[in-house]
């Protein structure tokens, strides 16, 4: 990513967009591009920019935030998603999950928290609110968060096996790169095979499915 967060707000309310912009003018190296009023548009917008974390609503007409992220990553996006919402209940939290999303805060997060979750995202992390974490993992636990694909059909390195060892502890693609003695960016591209691999689209996905099947 660029020394510069290049970010894009996704919210259909006014009020909410400039809160969000607010938050965010406290702090140097964040650039606030552009924003949308829904998904739809968002998908329209975002079309050929160079974008590092979207900003994601989750209630919104037209195209709510889990269909927009949906169809963002399945378009070949390379930036993360981070979903921004009043929504804290479990169905909210999986679909936003199932769908692609690098990391989900509520709209009552402190500026400083903020800074800290887009920080958290640039170093490859899922940033989470506390409550949303906690419902992930009981999600991740129970085996609700489950990937598509078939246990036979994966084949994974040793190398990736690791990674994803690594990532089911927490660690963010620096930590892992010390760990194992590569480079952050070896890291990043052994993470991307891995979704590839696993068909899914973060890591609480991958990490649950690698569970789920025994790889790690």
């Amino acid at each position: 990513m660029s020394e510069s967060l290049r970010l894009w707000i996704v919210d259909d309310q006014p009020r909410q967009r400039q809160v969000l912009r607010e938050k965010l003018s406290f702090f140097s190296g964040l650039e606030v591009l552009g924003e949308s009023s829904d998904g739809r548009q968002a998908l329209r917008d975002l079309e050929g920019l160079d974008i590092d974390v979207v900003l994601m609503d989750l209630e919104m007409p037209h195209m709510n935030g889990v269909e927009a992220t949906l169809r963002l990553k399945s378009s070949g996006f390379v930036g993360r998603v981070l979903i921004v919402t009043v929504l804290e209940d479990d169905d909210s939290v999986f679909q936003a999950i199932r769908a692609g999303a690098d990391g989900y805060v509520l709209k009552d997060i402190h500026p400083q928290k903020l800074k800290e979750a887009l920080d958290e995202l640039a170093e490859g992390g899922a940033p989470m609110s506390p409550t949303i974490a906690a419902k992930a993992l009981r999600l991740l636990r129970t085996g609700v968060v489950e990937a598509p694909v078939e246990e036979e059909e994966v084949s994974i390195s040793k190398r990736e096996q690791e990674v994803l060892e690594q990532l089911a502890l927490g660690k963010v693609y620096s930590d892992i790169a010390e760990s194992l003695t590569i480079s952050p960016y070896t890291v990043r591209k052994h993470i991307e095979n891995i979704y590839g691999k696993l068909q899914v689209h973060n890591k609480v996905e991958a990490v649950a499915y690698a569970k789920r099947v025994g790889i790690i």
